[in-house]
């Protein structure tokens, strides 16, 4: 499970984070698609 928490970490302060900035850079009803 402590690989699972890391992984959770990870994601939260990187893609998570860039990913809501995007969003709130695109605006609502807009879809970003790597």
């Amino acid at each position: 499970s402590g690989k699972v928490i890391e992984f959770t970490r990870s994601v939260y302060r990187g893609d998570a984070y860039d990913f809501v900035a995007e969003l709130r850079l695109t605006g609502p009803g807009e879809e970003i698609r790597p």
